[in-house]
């Protein structure tokens, strides 16, 4: 008896102490997790609340906001004087990721220089002129413009009045495109939230087998919750399958994304005046960010930023063969204005640094570049990398 008593009191202790470890370790994860969920708040939630009014810019993020800085601009502080300005949209911003891992702070990581990040989703081209004033007051070296193919090219057009400085009772309406773009958001948004999951016997298989690499695929991209991220993929990729002609499911060794090329055409069609327009109209702003610039030696930098469709390009054709009209047409439309905008950027001494090379390549090699969604914001490591072209852009412009 005395034996087992003293194996019960063994037992119970240990039992105690192993208790004591899970409680430890599962309190420990839960840290990890709320601080990571945390961090990345700001960039997923939070900054829809903090807006406020801007007598010149129309709106912008409240001073000192979660994630923000005095200014309203995503970084710790306001710096006195920096090396590098970059002046953007959400992708410059840094949608998808933590503060941290925004290409303008990465590259401030990898380069060594100071880098100011004057960015916020919603902006475009005439928004980045009006925020060049504010940039040159940090006598900056170099201010990179990150040009999003995407949607730049039509907001330029969106904004035109402001820029051509139109009396302010002179409205600027809903342009055609932008009405476009919300009745196609309309049509997916509904069917991504009356989808059900699969019918048949062989979809629920596929389904079934989809998740183990999907929760893998999650995991190596950082997205959380998890939960929430493979269901949103599942929606989007029942939308995909069902209309073939506006998007396209790629799914290849562990990496997927849905490709939302009907869309992404909408921005870019040269044969719709808004887009042709807002094509001269960015060149117009260039020139004029190139003025400023000149006058205090300062050196302007334009940052290519693809559609990720046109990442893709290679890939889809890899892995489907033909694609289908109006992807052809995007990509047709994408590199006809990418040719264009580069040739008058070099005619007007204006430095290009294009990071659709470096993408693709990534893409090629199976790396986990965007969101298996129809987000074109990249993740952490496609910020990395666009954050790795300026940098090379940068030593070669300081070695020549």
């Amino acid at each position: 008896m005395d034996n087992i008593g003293m194996i019960q009191k063994i037992f119970a202790a240990f039992f105690k102490l192993f208790v004591k470890i899970l409680l430890i370790f599962s309190g420990a994860v839960c840290l990890i997790l709320i601080v990571d969920i945390i961090e990345r708040l700001p960039g997923v939630f939070a900054i829809t609340k903090q807006y406020s009014k801007d007598p010149v810019l129309e709106w912008r993020i409240k001073p000192n906001a979660w994630g923000h800085d005095a200014n309203g601009f995503r970084n710790r502080s306001v710096p006195t004087h920096v090396d590098v300005v970059a002046i953007g949209n959400s992708l410059t911003w840094g949608i998808n990721v933590k503060r941290r891992e925004a290409w303008p702070q990465a590259l401030e990581k990898i380069s060594g220089y100071t880098v100011y990040n004057m960015a916020l989703g919603g902006y475009g081209p005439v928004e980045y002129n009006i925020l060049l004033d504010r940039a040159l007051q940090y006598s900056p070296n170099d201010v990179v413009i990150g040009f999003y193919f995407g949607n730049d090219i039509y907001k330029s057009f969106e904004k035109r009045n402001t820029f051509k400085q139109a009396p302010k009772n002179s409205k600027e309406e809903k342009t055609e495109v932008v009405k476009q773009l919300e009745k196609m958001e309309d049509e997916r948004n509904r069917f991504v939230a009356e989808y059900r999951g699969p019918t048949s016997a062989r979809e629920c298989v596929d389904f079934l087998k989809r998740q183990l690499s999907l929760y893998r695929f999650v995991l190596k991209s950082g997205l959380w919750p998890i939960t929430t991220v493979i269901l949103k993929y599942e929606k989007l990729r029942a939308w995909a399958v069902r209309h073939p002609n506006d998007g396209l499911v790629y799914e290849k060794d562990g990496v997927r994304t849905i490709l939302d090329f009907t869309y992404r055409l909408v921005e870019l069609d040269l044969s719709n005046h808004e887009i042709s327009d807002g094509l001269e109209l960015s060149k117009e702003i260039f020139v004029d960010m190139k003025r400023k610039t000149d006058q205090k030696h300062v050196q302007l930098i334009v940052l290519f930023l693809p559609t990720k469709e046109f990442v893709y390009q290679q890939a889809a054709r890899d892995q489907f063969g033909k694609l289908s009209y109006s992807y052809e047409r995007l990509l047709q439309m994408e590199s006809e204005i990418r040719e264009e905008l580069t040739t008058f950027l070099k005619a007007h001494n204006i430095q290009v640094v294009d990071s659709y090379p470096i993408l693709s390549e990534a893409v090629r090699r199976h790396e986990v570049v965007y969101p298996a969604s129809n987000d074109s914001h990249p993740l952490v490591h496609g910020y990395f990398l666009i954050s790795l072209e300026v940098s090379n852009t940068l030593k070669k412009m300081l070695q020549a």
